[in-house]
Parts: C-alpha cells; sequence; structure tokens
C-alpha cells in the first residue's frame, strides 16, 4: 500500500491550519487506498512561539488563551491522523533524517508553507531537498505575498531545484502561481482549492447541537436574537461594528479578544468553531478560513484587507473573492476609496438577502480541483513508484 505523509502546520494554534490539514487528510483517506497520516513535525522555535504567546500582562487574557491552546493539542491527537513520530526540531539534518524511507509520497501543504519569513527560516524541510528519495508533491501550497523575486541568486536557485523535483506542485492563489513562474518559467503549476472547501459540515449535526448549548448556557446568547460575528486583528474594525449594529445585533468575537464585542468565544474547539457560523447572521473578518467558512456555511459575510501591503500585493482573501465572484464583499481598509458608509450598506444587503446561490456553486466547483489533484496522485503513486523502485535495484 502507498504510504502518504502529508507536510504542513497542523500544530497551529489556529482554525483554519487545523481545519485543512484535518480536511486534506481525511478527504485523501476516503478518496483513495493509500495509508495516509500526518507527519507531526514542527520547528523548535516555532512551537514555543505558539506557547509563549498565550502569555500576557493580563491574567484573564492569558486564561483564555491557555484554555485554547490545550483545547487545540487534545483535538490534535484525537481527530488528526497523525504519525507516530513526533519530531520537534530546528535542524534541517534531523527532520531529513527522520524522514527518509519511510513515505512512498510526501504531500507539502496546505497553508502558507512556502512562505520565507524569519521564524521558519531558509531553506527548510517544506522545500524537500534531494535527499528524500518519495515522490514530491505539494497540494494548495502557498506563498502568501513573499517577495521572491527579492531573493538571493542561491536563494532562487535552492528553491528551482527542489522545485525540479516535484512531480505534481499544486498552489492555492494566483500570487504564489506568479512568484514561483518568476523562479523558473517552465514549471507546471496547478492550482487546487483550500482543503477547507472539503469539510463536511453536514456530518457533524451533534457538534452544532451541543454548540447552541454552550452558546446560550456560557455566554449568555440570546439564539432568538440575531448575532454579528467578528474575526478582525484591526480594533477600529471592530469598534465601527460595534457602534453600528450592537443596538439591534449581539456582537461576538471568534479569536481575537476586543472589547467592542458582548462575548469573546475564547474557547471554541476547531469543530465547534466551524459550526459556529450556523448561528450569525453575518461574519466580519480580516481572516482568510473565516471567509472560507462563511462561504461553507452560506453565511454573509464581509471581508476586510487591512494591511498595507494588501493596496499594493493581491492578498489571498482578494484572489479568492474574485474566483469565486463575490468581490462585492470585500473591502481594503488602505484603499483611498475606502469608506464606511459602502460597507455598511453592504452588510444590509447581504443581511437582507436570501441568495446563497454563487456560495453554493462556488464550494462545488473548488471541490472538483481536488477530484482532478486525486487523479494526478494516482497516476503518479503507480508510475513514480516503479521509477522509484527501479533506482534503488540498480543502486
Amino acid at each position: 500500500m502507498t504510504k502518504v505523509g502529508i507536510l504542513t502546520f497542523h500544530r497551529s494554534i489556529n482554525y483554519g491550519s487545523f481545519l485543512q490539514s484535518y480536511s486534506l487528510a481525511n478527504a485523501l483517506k476516503s478518496s483513495t487506498d493509500f495509508d495516509v497520516e500526518i507527519i507531526d513535525y514542527n520547528m523548535t522555535n516555532v512551537e514555543l512561539y505558539s506557547l509563549l504567546s498565550c502569555f500576557s500582562y493580563n491574567i484573564s487574557q492569558t486564561y483564555k488563551n491557555v484554555c485554547r491552546y490545550f483545547k487545540f493539542k487534545r483535538l490534535l491527537y484525537k481527530s488528526l491522523p497523525i504519525s507516530k513520530d513526533r519530531i520537534i526540531t530546528n535542524r534541517l539534518n534531523i527532520i531529513e533524517q527522520q524522514l527518509r524511507d519511510k513515505y512512498d509520497v510526501i504531500v507539502v501543504g496546505s497553508d502558507e508553507v512556502w512562505k520565507i519569513n524569519k521564524l521558519r527560516g531558509f531553506p527548510n524541510i517544506y522545500w524537500l531537498s534531494e535527499k528524500l528519495k518519495c515522490i514530491k508533491v505539494s497540494y494548495a501550497a502557498s506563498a502568501n505575498r513573499t517577495r521572491f523575486d527579492r531573493l538571493s541568486n542561491e536563494q532562487k536557485k535552492y528553491i528551482k531545484d527542489s522545485l525540479n523535483q516535484f512531480a505534481y506542485i499544486g498552489v492555492r492563489d494566483e500570487n504564489t502561481l506568479k512568484q514561483l513562474k518568476n523562479i523558473d518559467a517552465k514549471l507546471l503549476i496547478r492550482r487546487n482549492c483550500d482543503p477547507a472547501f472539503l469539510f463536511e459540515i453536514e456530518n457533524a449535526k451533534g457538534v452544532e447541537a451541543k454548540l447552541g448549548q454552550k452558546l446560550s448556557k456560557k455566554y449568555k446568547l440570546d439564539l432568538a436574537k440575531p448575532i454579528i460575528a467578528v474575526m478582525c486583528t484591526d480594533e477600529w474594525v471592530c469598534k465601527n461594528i460595534y457602534e453600528k449594529y450592537s443596538k439591534d445585533y449581539q456582537i461576538v468575537s471568534l479569536y481575537t479578544n476586543t472589547k467592542y464585542c458582548n462575548a469573546y468565544l475564547y474557547d471554541l474547539d476547531p469543530f465547534e468553531w466551524a459550526h459556529v457560523f450556523r448561528f450569525i447572521s453575518l461574519s466580519v473578518t480580516n481572516f482568510f478560513h473565516c471567509t472560507v467558512f462563511s462561504i461553507i456555511n452560506k453565511t454573509p459575510f464581509i471581508s476586510i484587507d487591512v494591511e498595507e501591503v494588501s493596496v499594493l500585493y493581491e492578498s489571498k482573501i482578494k484572489d479568492l473573492l474574485k474566483r469565486a465572484d463575490l468581490m462585492e464583499n470585500y473591502f481594503n481598509l488602505k484603499h483611498p476609496s475606502f469608506q464606511w458608509d459602502k460597507v455598511f450598506e453592504q452588510i444590509e444587503h447581504n443581511i437582507n438577502s436570501n441568495d446563497t446561490s454563487k456560495m453554493e456553486e462556488f464550494v462545488s466547483s473548488e471541490k472538483k480541483y481536488f477530484n482532478e489533484f486525486v487523479k494526478e496522485l494516482r497516476n503518479l503513486s503507480n508510475k513514480s513508484l516503479i521509477e522509484l523502485e527501479t533506482k534503488v535495484e540498480k543502486n
């Protein structure tokens, strides 16, 4: 049986990272006869960063952060198909040694696995060096807005040499595709859907029922009264939404703690978070996966980019909404044309409209990309495994 290892950011204390890991692993397991597992790897400094980020000068906030941290860690080993060996190291040679000869196929992605920053450094394992003798595949990999043209010639050569060993290169967004093409115009690159679109939201009705009780009992929310959810790192956005709508709506925060809300839902586990959109009238967010799960749940939403760089370079949210033909829901806080009146007008329209057809059509069309990927992966595994076995015999 073909053994497949997924190399991604499953250990992040991040709803999107957890759910895309869960969705990709389960979709591959149900669509193939492969032995699929998530490689339980993280860099030491990233692991420490996740833990230390829990602590704040505010004791109440620290408590809430720690609660969420351990909810994620418990669910990690309970719900994900994790490898038996856990590898936490910053040393590239150690992780390469640990992975050698363990998998027939290694899938890198989804998530921003090819984003180059100080936290994960470069080079790192997500580029899969020539030392790993397996079929190398990327699925919905993203570099976000990494400027590959600013890398040194040595770094560009490393990336080019690495990617030329990949049997299949799949990316999540147009910007990543363009950046990789700048490294090597000859690369054959496909676009994949984010694995979160493969999440079977209808298969977990028990979660929804228990979550309703939690929202009403623990957070004292009146489920008969409409709710607007904010998931935004910009306080000015939260403030404007709260001041405009708090008289008629209950305002909840889904991830970041803001004083501009009636309830901060700090202890939702990833599956509860995925279903909380069923209880809200509208979401306002600058998070990619909050936008994705709003679409999956057919929940009205507004997505607002809040970073200066999003004016110069297209964000992953804008890329997503362009493809979904839902750009009416996109706003850029830093663009000179931004006006709150236009945001509020779109919010009113979205809340009062019952048309979810574009969201439903987009989810359906995105899933087709995964089906195409599975077909290619089956062909790759059959053909390339024979080639690998031949090379081994010759050596």
